[in-house]
């Protein structure tokens, strides 16, 4: 198994010149350049108090949508960024339904077996009970 981990600005491209020290040899991959964040943590990419909304990829951008269109509603819901699915960043979902103390899995996956039927199980193995 490799020890490589890719590291971007956004979680969703990577910049020309990072690619070029890479190969270079002028970076290592385990160095992470000032305003880099490792990819395999989730990010919290609106802050809220009473609503975790957990979601990636493509249903992230309906997901702010739909917190704005909450907001507006006088409901604060914080969304949470998975940006990447293994390893799953366990930690900051419990802290964010910890937060809350509610939660909906945005996704677009199977409802049996999908990655919310996973995260759903996370939050009530560590999130929900003291």
């Amino acid at each position: 198994m490799s020890k490589l981990k890719a590291v971007s600005p956004d979680a969703t491209s990577m910049r020309e010149e990072t690619i070029r020290a890479l190969v270079d040899g002028r970076m290592r991959f385990h160095e992470l350049p000032d305003g880099y964040m490792a990819t395999e943590a989730a990010a919290i990419r609106r802050a809220g108090k009473q609503i975790s909304l957990i979601t990636y990829g493509g249903t992230l951008f309906k997901t702010l949508q739909a917190a704005d269109q909450l907001a507006r509603d006088g409901i604060d819901a914080e969304v949470v960024d998975l940006r990447a699915l293994r390893p799953l960043d366990t930690a900051t979902i419990v802290a964010s339904v910890q937060r809350t103390h509610r939660a909906v899995i945005v996704d677009e996956g199977w409802r049996s077996g999908s990655l919310a039927a996973e995260v759903t199980a996370r939050i009530m193995e560590q999130a929900l009970y003291d």
